[in-house]
């Protein structure tokens, strides 16, 4: 390709003419042409082939299904594989068969080395406990409160949720088992979308201010953080972006917000409260990701991501029916009252987490290990108190140096936990 010479004049075929091609110059274009021929297009060439990893990145996509039979003996095979962690694997297997090339070790490995409780879990074919200390997950709650919403991908809005509270020995909570939807028609209008909107913040609301009044330590989960972000969004919009919305509906969205979620998403937010401390670290997670402890502390022999069908095969009783997201949309989609499989689907989760208990529970017993799992105890649950101020910006600049400041605690605390998990 490095000796190829570009003519001056290019070519096309019209449908009119298909014999002869109808010439143009390329005085214009020439060097654009001979770059390409003669330099992008040999260096694509050389190019090493595109890497492949099925991971959680992968979720949503039309090929999933295709690419997770595939995976078995690639790194994907380890569930949550970065790319990173890919590349570091390889370098290790290249010095691995220089070393065995060079028969400086006897010792043969497979193609893909899996970390141990992966290795124990495919070769067992059940879920392994890896004993990681934390401080995602806080043990012996008052209350748990299950919390689960399903978004319209046509019109990115929620279109059904269910806040199931439930008390320390699992029961539900009387008045707290919540689950509405909005029913689809051929001409479904927003302001249905709107009302359902306000109705999950202010259900929310009521029960955070139930938690308070009985003085509770709650931890609050919610199956992904593909989740926590909807929920985030239906409280911002309440508060900013939404028009019509009623002032009582705006200051319980702003309260739920600031008092569950301290992060960067605040600065979308044009308000002249902020909370007056961030104590996210100091008194643990209010909001526990499901998919995040679980994937942190359990090892499930699947490729890519755990799947809520998966979790059910390895951590509950077998016949458990488990609702997805895909089977409650399709239900919704052709008309169905979808509240009973959202309440279903927040059950089975509940279970999910109770087996995650008696995983760890399980795993203290026979470990010689003296440290804790559960770093954090959680704290009791209120609303956040608030700062005011004249300008929003002050606001916004202020909240912004104190989540600075967790930020850099988080870091320093992090670093100190390593050492714990590795006994230091």
């Amino acid at each position: 390709m490095r000796d190829v010479e570009v003519d001056t004049s290019g070519g096309v075929w019209l449908s009119s003419e298909p014999e002869e091609p109808r010439l143009f110059r390329l005085d214009f274009l020439y060097l654009k042409v001979e770059q390409f021929y003669k330099t992008e297009l040999p260096e694509i060439l050389n190019e090493n082939p595109v890497s492949w990893l099925y991971n959680a990145k992968c979720q949503g996509c039309e090929f999933t299904e295709k690419c997770r039979s595939e995976a078995i003996g690639t790194p994907g095979q380890t569930p949550y594989m970065t790319e990173l962690q890919a590349e570091e694997m390889k370098q290790n297997q290249d010095i691995e068969d220089v070393l065995q090339h060079l028969s400086l070790q006897n010792t043969k490995k497979s193609h893909i080395e899996l970390p141990k409780p992966f290795e124990i879990a495919y070769e067992q074919d059940r879920a392994v406990f890896i004993g990681k200390p934390t401080v995602k997950f806080s043990n012996s709650p008052d209350h748990n409160l299950l919390m689960t919403v399903q978004v319209d991908p046509i019109t990115q809005r929620i279109f059904a949720y269910s806040t199931l509270l439930f008390d320390s020995t699992g029961e539900l909570v009387d008045d707290f088992d919540i689950s509405s939807c909005i029913q689809v028609e051929e001409t479904a209008a927003m302001e249905e979308f709107s009302a359902l909107m306000i109705a999950f913040t202010m259900d929310l609301h009521r029960t955070l201010s139930y938690l308070e009044q009985q003085k509770s330590r709650a931890v609050i989960f919610i199956p992904s953080d593909r989740e926590r972000k909807w929920v985030q969004d239906v409280l911002i919009r309440c508060i900013a972006v939404e028009k019509n919305i009623s002032t009582e509906a705006q200051q319980a969205a702003k309260q739920v917000l600031l008092t569950l979620f301290n992060d960067t998403q605040m600065l979308l937010v044009d308000s002249d409260n902020i909370p007056e401390m961030l104590q996210q670290s100091s008194a643990g997670l209010k909001v526990t990701i499901i998919e995040e402890i679980l994937r942190e502390n359990v090892a499930i022999p699947v490729p890519g991501y755990y799947r809520l069908q998966d979790l059910s095969k390895y951590l509950l009783q077998k016949g458990t029916t488990v609702m997805m997201e895909q089977d409650i949309y399709a239900k919704w989609e052709s008309g169905k009252d979808v509240n009973p499989y959202m309440e279903t689907r927040a059950k089975t989760l509940l279970d999910i987490i109770q087996a995650f208990r008696e995983l760890a529970n399980h795993y203290a017993k026979s470990s010689t290990k003296s440290m804790p799992l559960f770093l954090l105890s959680p704290d009791v649950l209120q609303f956040a108190p608030t700062l005011t101020f004249n300008s929003s910006y002050l606001g916004k600049l202020c909240f912004f140096k104190m989540l600075e400041t967790v930020t850099s605690y988080d870091k320093i605390a992090f670093r100190a936990i390593q050492r714990i998990r590795r006994g230091d």
